[in-house]
């Protein structure tokens, strides 16, 4: 049987470390990077994919990083 307490720890030690991953995904979320201006045709419309991409992912990561951490904030027993 796991040891209550034990559990607790490994939860809280999850909490603290994911939330700065949640934080910095967010904030790059909120201004993605961009591979910038001065492409023309294909490389143009490519680097917009690649931006569009990212911004997509970086929100999605964001997301799910924040909905993991509000399910441990959630969790009962030593960290309630």
């Amino acid at each position: 049987m796991t040891d209550p307490s034990a559990l607790g720890a490994d939860l809280a030690r999850a909490l603290a470390l994911l939330t700065p991953v949640r934080d910095h995904l967010a904030r790059a979320a909120a201004a993605p990077p961009a591979i910038g201006g001065g492409w023309r045709g294909p490389a143009a419309q490519a680097a917009q994919l690649r931006d569009d991409d990212l911004a997509r992912a970086l929100r999605r990561a964001a997301d799910l990083a924040g909905d993991v951490v509000e399910a441990l904030r959630r969790t009962p027993g030593p960290l309630a």
